[in-house]
């Protein structure tokens, strides 16, 4: 059986000097996602270490390594833009506009 939800975690940890990235994770997600960066990104994504539970196998958590620490980044929080209606209705109609699957329903409908 795998760990329960508050049991998985995720560390990263990287000192000053190297440039190297270590990260360990239990968190299926956030594995899958580093799995997924392995695959597209070999050159800065690495899977290190695998874990298995002695009992069934199941993979209990990996570790990766990312080659370059300034591919991790830190942000504030999210900001949100005050729209009016009206604002909101314009902008809706130019995404609508530019959207090349949108203009082609268009010109379909009028042929």
């Amino acid at each position: 059986m795998g760990l329960s939800l508050e049991e998985q975690e995720t560390h990263l940890r990287w000192d000053r000097t190297e440039g190297i990235v270590h990260v360990y994770t239990s968190d299926r997600t956030t594995m899958t996602k580093f799995d997924k960066l392995c695959k597209e990104h070999p050159e800065n994504y690495q899977c290190v270490g695998v874990d298995r539970a002695a009992d069934n196998h199941e993979i209990v958590d990996k570790r990766y390594e990312i080659a370059d620490k300034s591919l991790i980044t830190f942000r504030g929080a999210k900001k949100t833009v005050g729209l009016t209606e009206e604002q909101r209705a314009e902008l809706a109609e130019r995404i609508k506009m530019n959207n090349p699957r949108f203009k082609a329903s268009v010109v379909r409908a009028d042929s």
